[in-house]
């Protein structure tokens, strides 16, 4: 492997059932418990015998499954107005149907329950005892589309991010009344966001090889990758250990340098990436790269 980088990258190969489609999301539990979603209603499970296509049958053939996330007992998926829950093969019974609003995340898994995002700055959490996701009630306006979102189970806020802003959302002093901190970056439109500690990152699919590092101080930084084409991923362990994807491939980031780890062909650029550690991880893109 290239000096400097913790792992190799290698292909999975192809998997029969994908085709080309694009795979715009992957989140797992464990290195045997991973869901990739993405076109063509495209979900792909890992397990101990390696990636599988699940048919989702002709309901979702022509559906765009945008995101996927979980709590570690249930898994979700954002698909268009809804937020599917996947309750075995060929069985996904929504537990939201939004109003004139696509939901884009279902990721962001705070102590303070699962969060997605979506078009229009609207949020749910997801409600245990109703089995359902509710829209969240802020105290402040949040601002455009939320593509990227990110929480850690064991905090209760989490950020979230799209064409517009980053917002830091924290509990308020009620119940499901959050407020949230507000930092605007010169980018038009953040791709995905990732956090540890007092650390935020963030990469844009809309501007040149750039990676945005703020702490919750909102002090704020870039960090330059070149000409790299689009990022749209961004996933770590720790602040100097952190992986980026997008069009060209795949970075590995130790806070001061910056280590090229895989080179994408063309149409089988990096849309997310996703691990349990610095050398166990796994990335999903265009044409059912994985």
């Amino acid at each position: 492997s290239t000096t400097g980088l913790p792992c190799k990258w290698s292909s999975v190969g192809t998997i029969a059932g994908v085709g080309k489609a694009d795979l715009l999301d992957v989140w797992g539990t464990s290195a045997n418990d991973m869901y990739a979603v993405g076109n063509q209603g495209r979900l792909v499970l890992r397990s101990s015998a390696g990636w599988t296509n699940e048919d989702t049958g002709t309901t979702f053939s022509n559906a765009v499954f945008r995101g996927v996330g979980g709590n570690g007992k249930k898994v979700w998926i954002a698909a268009g107005l809804n937020i599917l829950e996947r309750t075995g093969p060929k069985a996904y019974p929504p537990v939201l149907t939004a109003s004139g609003t696509t939901v884009l995340t279902v990721g962001a898994h705070t102590s303070s329950g699962v969060i997605a995002t979506g078009t229009n700055g609207k949020l749910w959490i997801y409600n245990s005892t109703k089995n359902k996701f509710e829209a969240l009630t802020l105290n402040k306006p949040v601002l455009g589309n939320l593509e990227a979102s990110w929480g850690n189970p064991s905090l209760p806020n989490a950020w979230v991010a799209g064409d517009k802003n980053v917002y830091n959302i924290n509990p308020g002093t009620k119940m499901r009344v959050w407020h949230h901190n507000v930092t605007t970056i010169p980018t038009p439109k953040i791709s995905d966001i990732w956090s540890i500690a007092s650390h935020v990152f963030a990469v844009s699919a809309t501007t040149k090889g750039k990676l945005y590092h703020y702490d919750q101080k909102l002090n704020f930084k870039e960090y330059h990758l070149g000409n790299a084409s689009g990022l749209y991923a961004v996933w770590g362990k720790a602040s100097n250990a952190i992986w980026v994807g997008g069009t060209d491939g795949i970075w590995f980031f130790t806070g001061a340098k910056w280590t090229k780890a895989h080179n994408a062909s063309s149409g089988q650029g990096i849309r997310a990436i996703y691990g349990f550690a610095t050398n166990q991880v796994w990335a999903v893109g265009e044409g059912g790269t994985i």
